[in-house]
């Protein structure tokens, strides 16, 4: 049986407020930490992953929850799957009708493997959210689908980068720990975001800088797929892309903290193919980066849509920010208040028309809904 994460969270359980809202009540249909948003607007339903990593209810539960939102700004709860706690995001296969859930539950440094939860969605199904647990790499969080086809990769804070075949549902990877231009190995490359262009993968790093892995090595084990370690990025937060640039948000400590979204260049960093070491670079000498945009403080997670990147920013306050960049202009374009500790994102676009953007509040266990054309909050669930 895996060690389990008691410990701190019994700690945490046993001080502040959490005793007055009843330690070790159940999770039940209760949101806790909304973490991974998944819709599906085709078909109108939101998948909505409680990590329940504030521990505000019993500490081993987490849940799937399945809300209708034929009316988008007031969802309605279908059904709930209890799972363990501390699961992350959330992909959606469409075709196959199930949805993958990284999951962390222990945060012990002796685990060395955790899980990932298939689910089925299918609604017409007798097994309509059964549950199946692949094993992977620990402490996995961030997914990207699809390259090559079938096959989606998940970032870890575990010094190795995996994927799933969602086909075979069987589990490839390579280790991160090699050896660098500069002398020396890569310790501690340990990632939790992660975004694919082409046949690239863009990990940040959480102890600070960018990798950059070429996906058509991994499983080549004559190749070292880990082509570049962008040094300088200070304290790296999430990173996407629109299909040309990457765009990551970062703090950049001068004399002052300042938190910024930096738009990159990834031509900057083409694959490389006979590279026996990473090569150390630094993203303004290789002019890597094409702009920084000044956003809100604590930048969590980025989101880009057809016309904006939306940013979500814990801001330290009562109230979380969201940040709203215009990719034409890359500026600020105006700035939401939202509830405590915004996280993960969604959009709703039904027919491909970008309607509203969902977003977890970890801390108020809530979601905010956003409209896009006019960029209000629009709505609080519950």
């Amino acid at each position: 049986m895996k060690k389990l994460f008691a410990v701190l969270s019994l700690m945490l359980l046993m001080s502040g407020a959490c005793t007055t809202t009843g330690v070790f009540q159940e999770l039940g249909d209760n949101i806790s930490s909304p973490n991974g948003i998944a819709i599906d607007a085709a078909a109108n339903r939101l998948y909505l992953v409680n990590s329940n990593s504030n521990v505000l209810y019993n500490w081993e539960e987490g849940s799937l929850q399945v809300y209708d939102i034929t009316n988008p700004l007031a969802p309605v709860l279908i059904d709930t799957l209890q799972t363990e706690s501390f699961s992350g995001e959330a992909y959606q296969d469409v075709a196959r009708k199930l949805l993958y859930v990284s999951n962390r539950f222990s945060l012990q440094s002796t685990v060395t493997e955790d899980q990932m939860f298939v689910i089925n969605i299918d609604e017409t199904s007798p097994d309509f959210l059964n549950l199946t647990e692949v094993t992977v790499g620990a402490n996995p969080y961030g997914l990207y689908c699809c390259y090559p086809a079938d096959r989606m990769w998940i970032s870890e804070n575990s010094n190795s980068f995996q994927y799933l075949d969602l086909a075979t549902l069987t589990v490839g990877g390579t280790s991160l720990q090699k050896p660098l231009s500069s002398g020396g190995t890569i310790s501690n490359a340990y990632t939790s975001f992660v975004t694919v262009m082409g046949n690239q993968a863009f990990l940040p790093v959480l102890s600070g800088g960018l990798l950059v892995i070429n996906l058509d090595e991994v499983d080549d084990t004559t190749k070292n797929p880990v082509d570049y370690w962008v040094q300088d990025f200070w304290a790296p937060a999430d990173i996407s892309n629109d299909g040309t640039y990457l765009y990551l948000g970062d703090q950049e400590q001068d004399e002052d903290a300042q938190w910024l979204l930096f738009v990159l260049d990834p031509t900057k960093v083409p694959p490389l193919t006979d590279n026996t070491d990473v090569q150390v670079v630094d993203k303004e000498d290789i002019g890597f980066v094409v702009a920084q945009i000044e956003v809100s403080q604590q930048p969590q997670r980025v989101f880009i849509t057809s016309q904006y990147a939306f940013v979500t920013c814990k801001n330290g306050d009562d109230n979380g920010l969201l940040s709203v960049v215009s990719l034409a202009s890359r500026s600020v374009v105006t700035t939401l208040t939202l509830q405590q500790e915004p996280f993960g994102m969604a959009l709703y676009a039904p027919g491909g028309v970008e309607q509203y953007l969902y977003i977890g509040n970890v801390e108020s266990n809530t979601l905010s809904i956003v409209d896009i054309p006019t960029l209000t909050v629009v709505a609080t669930y519950p």
